[in-house]
């Protein structure tokens, strides 16, 4: 399930509900949940809920309760005055995680609690809801893909029963919501990559022997200049450590989007150290897997201020390598040189179909 709001004109409401799912407006007075151009995360629009200073805006859809590998993420922006909520129950038992006023994130179990975790104003971030266990009544809350809270306790409520909600509740505010996004863990979209050059010692090497070529394999060192994969897993350090591994885990480190429209990831390589010569073609490598519908995936590099994208392949749901090869640098068609070399960052752009 995706979300991210890139239908209707300024101000409809979001229960037009042009997207991928039906929603649910509850607002009195002049509070809304409405479509929003001025503010987005990705795209060109997001959802606003607005308060009057009385009335509480929900917005709502029907969501059967999380099971254990189903991961809920959903970006947020606020104001210095708003309190936003995000809201899902079974019928007993309720995630109530919650970003307040003085911009901490609390989740309720019989009280608010502290996350020790904080944001900024009028900045956008991602918050998501991991391991959900409703039998130890239990689950875990990620900020921008780090842990800040294992194991909080659920709410014992019937309210929000097999509901996912997300409602304004302080003040006459505003809130924000972006690219909301269910996915189930156990089926990943994952990408491995490494680049490979083919440098001949010399140019006498191609005349005379000209499949007498060395090789030199370069694999992510580093963050590029582009970090657009929503998601990563494990969730700690950094992206580009979920693809550099020689023999490729799969499943162990990943990177993954449930978003239907291209997010894309860059990463930094080393410097070459002595090799020399004519460079005859670069390849990139890319791994990817999908279990639950097919995804989409390209190469990506970036070299003299220019980002390419590769062609376009289908992920399926067995683990599969594919490769794409550059016999001249796409950023102005000439040949590779070792300081293309040096300065090139590259990725790979995933989506679900």
């Amino acid at each position: 399930m995706f979300e991210n709001f890139e239908w209707g004109a300024d101000g409809d409401s979001v229960a037009d509900s042009g997207g991928t799912v039906t929603w649910t407006v509850i607002a009195g007075g002049t509070s809304k949940g409405e479509i929003d151009t001025a503010q987005h995360y990705a795209g060109t629009r997001c959802m606003r809920l607005y308060r009057d200073g009385t009335n509480t805006p929900f917005a709502l859809f029907s969501k059967t309760p999380l099971v254990a590998d189903e991961h809920i993420f959903a970006h947020f922006r606020k104001d210095d005055t708003s309190q936003l909520f995000l809201l899902h129950g079974n019928g007993t038992y309720a995630i109530d995680v919650y970003l307040n006023v003085d911009e901490h994130i609390l989740y309720w179990d019989t009280a608010g609690r502290d996350t020790g975790a904080t944001v900024a104003i009028n900045t956008w971030y991602l918050l998501e809801i991991r391991n959900v266990n409703w039998t130890a009544h239990t689950y875990d809350i990620y900020l921008n893909g780090s842990v800040i809270k294992t194991g909080a306790v659920m709410f014992t409520t019937a309210s929000w029963a097999n509901t996912i909600q997300f409602a304004n509740n302080a003040g006459t505010s505003e809130s924000w919501i972006d690219d909301i996004e269910i996915i189930t863990f156990s089926t990943p979209t994952y990408s491995q990559l490494v680049i490979t050059t083919y440098s001949p010692s010399s140019i006498l090497n191609i005349i005379s022997t000209p499949t007498a070529l060395n090789t030199l394999t370069l694999r992510p060192n580093g963050a590029g200049d582009e970090t657009s994969i929503s998601t990563q897993s494990p969730s700690e350090d950094e992206h580009w450590d979920k693809v550099d591994e020689v023999v490729a885990d799969d499943a162990g480190t990943y990177v993954i989007t449930g978003a239907l429209y291209y997010q894309r990831d860059l990463y930094a390589l080393p410097n070459h150290s002595t090799e020399s010569g004519i460079i005859s073609s670069i390849k990139i490598y890319i791994r990817c897997g999908h279990g639950y519908n097919n995804g989409r995936a390209k190469p990506s590099l970036k070299c003299n201020s220019v980002v390419t994208d590769g062609d376009e392949v289908i992920v399926h749901e067995e683990w599969t390598t594919t490769s794409q090869q550059w016999n001249l640098n796409p950023s102005n068609s000439l040949a590779w040189t070792w300081e293309d070399i040096d300065s090139l960052q590259i990725g790979v752009a995933l989506k679900t179909a």
